[in-house]
């Protein structure tokens, strides 16, 4: 998982661990889809991207992200 360049969540019921998790262990990721997740908090998502330089592209649409 660790060369994983996609990796979609959409409408699934996680928390914050799981993106502790992703940032930890998916250092290639470009591109998240958080869409629907409404269990995320802002500071998992902005810890989740200074761990991972590549990412360029966070989908949030319908999330309790701001």
């Amino acid at each position: 998982m660790r060369n994983l360049k996609k990796f979609s969540i959409a409408s699934l019921e996680v928390d914050d661990n799981l993106l502790q998790m992703v940032g930890e262990h998916m250092q290639r990721l470009q591109c998240i889809n958080l869409e629907y997740c409404r269990n995320l908090t802002d500071s998992a998502v902005v810890r989740m991207m200074e761990n991972i330089p590549c990412l360029i592209k966070i989908e949030l649409q319908n999330t309790q992200i701001t």
